[in-house]
């Protein structure tokens, strides 16, 4: 009977930390691989290290903007990039993060991730009717009756005047 150690979260954890620093390590040697990038960043953004992810988010767009990619892949990274920002900011959807969706949108104005936390931000600022224009936007893009589309109507119809929200949320289901 072979002996190992048995497999723990914590050994997982390790494992995976280790993965990340030996990436880190290419992208060292190898500093133009976006999608190196990529990989790293939302790595780090597993692993909970917002501020590490937002800057390999940071360095991956440059390569992505430099190297001409498409702009929607442009557009995911700056949506990717402000929601690791607002995480690495307590959930604050600061002028930075703004900034960040407002050029994924300008790149492409149908960037689910974008639209949803743009939505959130103008909620946040007590902008609702530009809350209800990004998720009613979002909401087109999204397979209908889906989780995400059901919690899409659920936050559009809070905000409508003069409704209980439990109302609203049965209507949404409904």
């Amino acid at each position: 009977v072979a002996r190992g150690t048995p497999e723990t979260h914590a050994n997982t954890g390790a494992d995976v930390e280790d993965m990340v620093r030996r990436l880190e390590e290419r992208l060292r040697e190898t500093p133009d691989n976006l999608e190196g990038w990529i990989v790293l960043a939302r790595s780090r953004e597993v692993l909970e290290d917002y501020a590490a992810a937002t800057t390999a988010y940071q360095r991956a767009l440059d390569l992505a903007v430099q190297q001409k990619t498409p702009p929607e892949l442009q557009a995911r990274l700056y949506a990717d990039m402000a929601d690791a920002m607002a995480s690495a900011r307590g959930g604050a959807l600061d002028k930075p993060v703004q900034a960040a969706l407002t050029a994924a949108l300008k790149l492409d104005a149908a960037q689910p991730k974008a639209l949803a936390l743009a939505g959130t931000a103008a909620l946040r600022e007590g902008d609702l009717a530009g809350a209800r224009q990004y998720w009613q936007r979002l909401l087109k893009l999204l397979e209908p009756d889906s989780d995400m589309a059901l919690r899409v109507q659920n936050d559009l119809a809070r905000l409508e005047p003069g409704k209980p929200a439990e109302v609203k949320a049965r209507e949404t289901i409904a």
